[in-house]
């Protein structure tokens, strides 16, 4: 892909799987898959297009976590992690890539009404909305929004930061 495009300007990493399971049920197996996908990917990612950028001199990185990673959640301990997990590599490869021109931020939506969202218990998702301020669940635009402020000209004196659409859940 490189040799078709050259090396990125802009990465976002945008990957994330979960469940819904008590702790004390959540098995290791499934802790696993989550962290893989979650922080495991967000980890290569970063690594790859950090030599690349390195290599034409900056760039930015845009990683997707989760307002859970902020605060966390009961029956998605391993998402929380993940992304909690997402948010400090984010900020660590800001501190040490900041002097050579690119800029690590996260994104960290609330809920935002996906796929992801509606597989949740209804239950869950009832109690969920009722603690977001706005009352409304996010959207997929919401996010985008987001994404296309922080890889703007506009935000090219943030990194380390995390920009978090959710409604009023997070303050």
């Amino acid at each position: 892909m490189k040799d078709a495009f050259g090396s990125p300007d802009i990465v976002v990493n945008n990957a994330a799987v979960t469940s819904h399971i008590p702790f004390l049920d959540l098995s290791e197996a499934e802790w696993n898959r989550v962290i893989s996908v979650n922080l495991t990917g967000t980890f290569l990612v970063c690594r790859a297009s950090i030599r690349e950028m390195l290599k034409r001199g900056g760039g930015r990185i845009i990683n997707i976590a989760s307002d859970l990673g902020m605060v966390g959640a009961p029956m998605v301990g391993h998402y929380s992690a993940s992304k909690g997990g997402v948010i400090a590599l984010s900020k660590a490869l800001a501190r040490e890539f900041a002097p050579r021109g690119i800029s690590v931020n996260v994104v960290a939506p609330g809920p935002i009404e996906t796929e992801m969202l509606t597989a949740y218990p209804e239950e869950y998702n009832a109690e969920t909305l009722a603690t977001i301020p706005l009352g409304r669940w996010g959207t997929p635009d919401d996010v985008a929004s987001t994404v296309a402020f922080v890889a703007s000209q506009a935000a090219s004196y943030y990194t380390g930061w995390i920009f978090s659409p959710n409604g009023g859940v997070v303050m």
